[in-house]
C-alpha cells in the first residue's frame, strides 16, 4: 500500500548552513588525506553531530556532475541536525553519466562507474586511477578523520583498515545516485538514498544497464529514492531502474498535489514540487521532509 508522507516542510537555506556550521564542519583537502589525491573542485566536507544526538551512522554524500562537496550541504544540514556523521566528497566527476545512453556496448555503464568509484582501468569515457577514485578518497577520509579527531565518533565507521559498512549511508545525486547505488551493488550498506537518477539506460537496448539488475550486497529493500516525474534526464527511465534496484513489481501512481509526495513500491518517492529545474528540485531544502524519511526507515 502506498505511504504518504506528511506536509513538506520548508528550510531556509542559510539556516541550515548555519546550524552545519554549529555541528563542527569541517573542510579537507583531499591532498592532506593522502598527498596524491587530487582536488578537482575543492576540498571535502565532514560534519559531526550533536554528542546527544548521535545515532553512530555515517552519511556519505556523492554530488552531481560538474558538483563539488558543497553541493550537497543542504542534505547534510539535515542529516547532521538529525543526529548523523556526514562526510561529502570532491571527486572526478567531469564526464557526465549519459555518455554512456546510445553505446552498443552493454558494459559501458558498469565500466564507467567501476573506473570513477574504484580506479580500475575499464572505461573508454572516463580515466581515473585508484589512487583518485571514490573508493580511495573515502578511505582516506576515514583514516585521516579517525586520526586528527578522534573524539569524534568515526571509529564506528572504520576499523583494522577497513570500512564498516552497515553503519553506512550512500546516498547521491544525479551522476551521484547511480555511484551510490554502485557501491550499493558491491558492499553491505546501511541503505542507499538516490535522488534524480540513476541515469544509466541503454537506449540502443531499451532498458537499464545490466549492473543495474545484477547481484547486490545491499539488501532491495534498503534501496530509496526521490524523483521528479518532470526530470528531462527521464522519469520513466530512473523509475525502471529503481523499481529494479529495490526488486519491487508494484505499481506506481503520482499525487495531484502540486507540492506533495506520494510512494512507489514504499520506497520511491515523487516530488511534485513546481520548479524550472526538475531534476534539482530533488536537492532543495523544501525536500526536507523526504530526505528525513528515506534517512529513518
Amino acid at each position: 500500500m502506498l505511504k504518504r508522507l506528511p506536509s513538506i516542510v520548508f528550510f531556509d537555506l542559510a539556516v541550515s548552513i548555519l546550524a552545519i556550521g554549529q555541528n563542527e564542519t569541517r573542510k579537507i583537502m583531499p591532498s592532506d588525506t593522502e598527498g596524491s589525491i587530487v582536488a578537482v573542485h575543492g576540498p571535502h566536507l565532514a560534519s559531526t553531530p550533536d554528542l546527544k544526538l548521535r545515532r553512530n551512522k555515517l552519511v556519505i554524500s556523492i554530488s552531481g556532475t560538474g558538483g563539488g562537496a558543497d553541493a550537497m550541504i543542504a542534505f547534510d544540514s539535515v542529516a547532521s541536525l538529525a543526529g548523523f556523521h556526514t562526510i561529502s566528497l570532491d571527486y572526478k566527476n567531469e564526464v557526465i553519466t549519459t555518455v554512456c545512453r546510445f553505446s552498443r556496448d552493454s558494459s559501458c555503464y558498469d565500466s564507467f562507474r567501476r573506473e570513477i568509484v574504484f580506479g580500475t582501468p575499464v572505461s573508454d569515457t572516463v580515466h581515473v586511477d585508484s589512487v583518485n577514485s571514490l573508493y580511495n578518497r573515502i578511505y582516506r577520509l576515514l583514516t585521516f578523520l579517525s586520526a586528527h579527531f578522534p573524539m569524534g565518533g568515526w571509529e564506528h565507521f572504520y576499523k583494522d583498515r577497513k570500512m564498516i559498512w552497515t553503519n553506512i549511508i550512500a546516498v547521491g545525486h544525479s551522476q551521484g545516485a547511480g555511484h551510490a547505488a554502485y557501491l550499493g551493488k558491491n558492499f553491505a550498506l546501511n541503505k542507499v538514498i538516490i535522488l534524480a537518477g540513476p541515469q544509466d539506460f541503454l537506449d540502443h537496448f531499451n532498458k537499464p544497464a545490466p549492473w543495474i539488475s545484477g547481484k547486490s550486497k545491499t539488501a532491495p529493500g534498503r534501496y530509496f529514492a526521490l524523483l521528479h516525474p518532470h526530470d528531462p534526464f527521464g522519469f520513466e527511465k530512473q523509475l525502471s531502474s529503481c523499481l529494479l534496484l529495490s526488486q519491487s513489481r508494484l505499481k506506481y501512481t503520482i499525487s495531484a498535489n502540486a507540492s506533495g509526495l506520494k510512494g512507489a513500491a514504499g520506497n520511491i518517492l515523487i516530488t511534485h514540487v513546481r520548479t524550472n529545474n526538475p531534476h534539482g528540485s530533488v536537492m532543495l531544502p523544501v525536500q526536507a521532509e523526504a530526505w528525513r524519511y528515506m534517512l529513518d526507515q
